[in-house]
This record gives C-alpha cells, structure tokens and sequence, in this order.
C-alpha cells in the first residue's frame, strides 16, 4: 500500500488557502497548513512525522515562501520545494532541486505535480 503524502502548504491569500487545502485533502492527501512562513515553521516543528513536499507562495508578508524553504530544507534535507506565486517576472529560484508553479493554475495541474516530485515509494528499496 503507498504511503500517504504529507504536504505543508502555505499561502496568506485566505481564498486560495481553501480551496487548495480542501482540494488536495480531498484528492487523499494529508495537508499541514498555514498561512504565513512563521506560522509554517511552528507546524513544521511541531509534526514528528515526514513532510514529503513543501508548497509555498513566494510573496508573503514577513518570511517569504523561499527564506522559509531554506530554512526548513535545513532540518528535513529530503523534503521537496514546490514555490508558488502569482507573480509571473518571478524566476529567481534559489535551488536547483525546487520546482515553481505559476498561478493561477489548474488544481488538477497542482496534484499532477505533486505525483511527479513525489512518487510513490515502493516496498522495495524504499527508505526505512
């Protein structure tokens, strides 16, 4: 049986936090969220377990979605980083590994991403 994807998705747009939380629980995955990079560090220390994908606007008030990725990836080096932002002229991506998304997108676009950066682990092999 696959494991379950935990995703931590953080958007301060109050709107496309619904509707993309409610989306991706719906389509069965596990979502941690929050709304600022702050708050996004809080849940991410407090949950013990495996945070597969990070999903992060890039323009957030305070700590912004890559300053919060750099920090995070410092602890949990295997998450990946999806970026997110409204802000087409947005290409600076500090990482190589992380991935960027322009919204507005189609939500099934989100999952097909999802699924390509993270994919399913197999029994065989697959990390302890």
């Amino acid at each position: 049986m696959a494991k379950t994807i935990t995703v931590l998705f953080v958007d301060d747009d109050p709107y496309v936090h619904k509707i993309l939380s409610d989306f991706m629980r719906n389509a069965g995955l596990d979502v941690l969220s929050a709304t600022s990079g702050e708050e996004a560090l809080a849940v991410a220390w407090s949950f013990a377990g495996d945070i597969r994908i990070l999903i992060t606007d890039v323009m957030m008030p305070g700590m912004s979605g890559p300053e919060l990725a750099k920090e995070l990836v410092q602890s949990r080096p295997a998450m990946k980083v999806l970026l997110i932002s409204a802000f087409p002229e947005f290409t600076a991506i500090p990482d190589e590994s992380w991935q960027f998304m322009s919204k507005p997108f189609p939500a099934h676009m989100l999952l097909e991403k999802i699924r390509e950066m993270c994919p399913p682990e197999s029994t065989a092999g697959a990390p302890a």
